[in-house]
C-alpha cells in the first residue's frame, strides 16, 4: 500500500494531511521533503541524545518551516546532544584541573548554609562576582573548606578561566619526584603553571610535615602569585595562620642556631592575598 493511500490516525493520507497543515499551494517536493523530515523526527523521539543515530546532521533535528509560501527545513540543536558534550568537556576540564570527580556538576545551592558557614559562602560569591585575590578557609574536619573551594574552582572552569586544584601533599610530592628525576615534568614547567593559573587552590595546607624544603616551596609559590595581577588563590587548613606560621618557622630539620622564617613570610603573603575565613560547626561528612 503506497504513502498516499495510508490512512494517519486523523483519517488523511500523509500527503493530504500535510497539505492541510502547510497549505494546498505546497509543491510535491515540498511534500517529500516534510515527509522525510517527519520521519527523521519520528526517529529522534526515541534517541536520548547520545549516541545520535544519525549518519549526517548529528545532533540537530529537523524543523519544516513555511515563511511567505517558501519552505525551510530548518535543523535545530539537538539540546541533549549538546549536554552530554557539555558533560564531557566539564569532565575533562575537572581532571585537567585536578578537582576531585566527587563535585562534579555541584553548585552553591548543593552547600548547605548555616550560621557556622553562612559568612564563608557570602564570601566564595563576592570572589565569583568581583574576582577577589583569595581567601584562607580553615577549621575542623569536615566543616566544608574544600567543598566550597571545589565550588569556586568549577564557576572559574565554567567561566573558560583556567584552575589548578593542588592537594599539598601531592603538589610537594611532585616537586620531591622531579628532584630525584623520576618525574617528565621540569621544575620550571610545575611552577610555570602554579604561577599563572587563574584560580590555584592549595587544598589541606599546613598537613604536611614542617620542613624547611617544604616552606621555601610554599613561600615561593605564594611570593610568585602575590605578584602578578588577576589571579585568584585559595587555600584550605585545619590550622589557622598563626599555627602554620608557628610551625614552619620552626622546621622539623632545622638546627639549633637556625633562623627560619618561612612561616612568617607566608603568613604576611597569606594576609595580603587571602582572607582568612574559619568555618565552625560539627563534621558534615557524618
Amino acid at each position: 500500500m503506497s504513502n498516499q493511500q495510508t490512512k494517519d490516525l486523523n483519517g488523511l493520507t500523509p500527503i493530504n494531511r500535510i497539505r492541510e497543515k502547510y497549505g494546498s499551494f505546497i509543491t510535491d517536493a515540498d511534500i517529500l521533503q516534510i515527509a522525510n523530515a517527519e520521519q527523521e523526527l519520528a526517529e529522534c523521539q526515541n534517541c536520548k541524545g547520545y549516541p545520535c543515530h544519525k549518519a549526517i546532521n548529528r545532533g540537530v533535528y529537523p524543523m519544516p518551516n513555511l515563511e511567505n509560501g517558501y519552505l525551510a527545513i530548518m535543523r535545530i540543536r539537538c539540546e541533549p546532544y549538546v549536554k552530554h558534550f557539555r558533560q564531557r568537556d566539564l569532565e575533562r576540564k575537572f581532571a585537567n584541573a585536578k578537582i576531585p570527580a566527587r563535585y562534579l556538576g555541584k553548585t552553591l545551592a548543593d552547600y548547605k548554609t548555616d550560621k557556622d558557614n553562612n559568612h564563608a559562602v557570602a564570601f566564595a560569591k563576592d570572589i565569583l562576582r568581583e574576582g577577589l585575590s583569595g581567601a584562607y578557609f580553615w577549621g575542623e574536619v569536615g566543616t566544608g573548606k574544600t567543598f566550597l573551594a571545589a565550588l569556586i574552582a568549577q564557576e572559574f572552569l565554567q567561566a573558560g578561566k583556567s584552575v589548578l586544584f593542588e592537594s599539598v601533599y601531592n603538589l610537594l610530592s611532585e616537586f620531591y619526584e622531579i628532584y630525584r628525576g623520576k618525574s617528565s615534568k621540569s621544575e620550571e614547567e610545575l611552577l610555570n603553571a602554579l604561577y599563572t593559573t587563574e584560580l590555584l587552590v592549595l587544598d589541606d595546607f599546613g598537613l604536611e610535615k614542617p620542613t624547611q624544603f617544604v616552606g621555601a616551596t610554599l613561600s615561593k609559590i605564594l611570593d610568585a602569585r602575590y605578584n602578578r595581577h588577576g589571579v585568584t588563590t585559595l587555600i584550605t587548613s585545619n590550622y589557622s595562620l598563626e599555627e602554620v606560621k608557628a610551625r614552619l618557622n620552626a622546621p622539623t630539620d632545622a638546627r639549633a642556631d637556625d633562623i627560619c622564617l618561612n612561616g612568617s613570610r607566608i603568613y604576611d603573603r597569606c594576609i595580603e592575598i587571602c582572607k582568612p575565613i574559619r568555618l565552625k560547626g560539627t563534621s558534615r561528612r557524618k
